[in-house]
């Protein structure tokens, strides 16, 4: 008996999706039946996909996902909703569901390429990012402190996206993009400045300003408060999760992500593409470091000694690819290789008080042990937990650079 797929959808999605993914799993190997009914089942579904209906109410959605799980547990479950419009749930809602892919108004290829991901023991999550919300219009019933944070806002994020877009035009160096760079960072201060005399913001309305400069290096894959994320997991254990982190981050990497924190950062003054040889460079250290503790074995209470004692090496070896030893420049008289004044600078490393535990992020991503996320314990391969591991491991990466 060859694997079977369980179908439920609206009878003229389903005769769609049926045809169309008869098709695709023909060469298959093994075979795969499509059923729409689960009494035409022979045995247990080695995948449940469900195409829930528009306007479906969350706590509906949330109810019968649940159902579905717990029904043909242990087969993954494929949830697809419709366009955004259609339903209500927030985002964060979304990602709490207990379905192992999670499509919104994918196209054909995406919905395929998920079958074939689910079947293999991945996991997949594509939300299309929403437009958000306009800001509220100032009215009559809104105090003059109120009045003056919103308006004062939105000039200053319209002024923020009009920089931003001149930064991205600009050459890297020039005069015209250094004054940006200025002018930017005096935008966010006085953003801030409006926030500390008429915030909080919450106070304004009940969300936060709509309009956000394009996402840094640190900021995750999606957000779960407005939605936009894609999340692709070969597989659901901690080594899947690891590529999935890694490959996002190296992508931002070659982008060159630009400096929103409004702080002028060491990294700054390298050359972009010192920086990103930089910041790979530490990425594939990490990695070889997280598969060095992995095949040791440790227990969880010598991973956070064992980290420490490895991070002078790490560094090193990262410095050692990003400067060529064989550059030499004029140093104290002489010339001197570039590696060995910056191995020698490198040496003091004192503990970052702003870089976090990294316990929780080891005994994750080498241990594959579970998450606390708000409170809630998540496995590695949970979005949410996905999540919160690359904000962790983008932080490293930027505290250790800075060093």
């Amino acid at each position: 008996m060859g694997q079977q797929l369980l179908l439920l959808a609206e009878p003229l999605l389903g005769a769609g999706l049926r045809q169309l993914l008869d098709t695709h799993l023909a060469t298959r190997t093994p075979a795969l039946r499509v059923c729409t009914d689960s009494s035409a089942l022979e045995g247990s579904p080695a995948l449940v996909l469900w195409c829930a209906p528009a306007g479906i109410p969350p706590q509906t959605l949330s109810a019968e996902t649940q159902r579905l799980a717990a029904c043909w547990h242990p087969a993954p479950l494929l949830l697809v909703l419709p366009q955004a419009a259609g339903t209500e749930a927030a985002t964060e809602q979304l990602l709490n569901l207990p379905a192992q892919g999670l499509l919104q108004a994918p196209a054909a290829p995406a919905l395929l390429a998920a079958v074939d991901t689910l079947l293999q023991g991945g996991r997949v999550v594509e939300l299309p990012s929403r437009a958000p919300a306009a800001l509220p219009q100032a009215t009559a019933s809104l105090g003059l402190g109120q009045w003056m944070l919103i308006s004062g806002l939105q000039q200053i994020d319209l002024a923020l996206l009009r920089c931003q877009e001149q930064l991205r035009q600009s050459p890297d160096p020039s005069l015209t993009r250094l004054v940006l760079t200025g002018q930017r960072r005096e935008l966010l201060a006085a953003r801030a400045l409006l926030l500390l005399v008429y915030g909080p913001v919450s106070l304004a309305w009940g969300h936060t300003p709509a309009s956000h400069p394009p996402r840094g290096p640190t900021e995750p894959m999606g957000d779960p408060t407005t939605g936009g994320l894609a999340l692709r997991l070969s597989q659901r254990t901690a080594n899947g999760c690891w590529s999935a982190i890694a490959t996002e981050l190296r992508a931002r990497i070659a982008a060159d992500p630009a400096n929103h924190s409004g702080q002028l950062l060491a990294l700054g003054a390298l050359h972009p593409e010192r920086r990103s040889d930089l910041l790979l460079a530490l990425l594939d250290q990490l990695d070889q470091l997280r598969r060095q503790l992995a095949d040791r074995a440790l227990q969880p209470q010598h991973l956070r000694d064992q980290w420490h004692a490895l991070q002078r090496e790490l560094r090193h070896q990262a410095l050692s690819r990003m400067a060529s030893p064989y550059v030499r420049l004029p140093c104290a008289g002489e010339l001197r290789p570039v590696l060995d004044t910056l191995l020698q600078t490198a040496e003091p490393m004192a503990e970052d008080a702003e870089l976090p535990d990294p316990q929780p992020m080891l005994l994750t991503l080498v241990l594959g042990q579970s998450l606390l996320v708000d409170g809630r314990l998540l496995p590695p391969d949970e979005p949410l937990a996905v999540l919160r591991l690359q904000q962790l491991v983008a932080n490293w990466l930027l505290r250790t650079a800075e060093q």
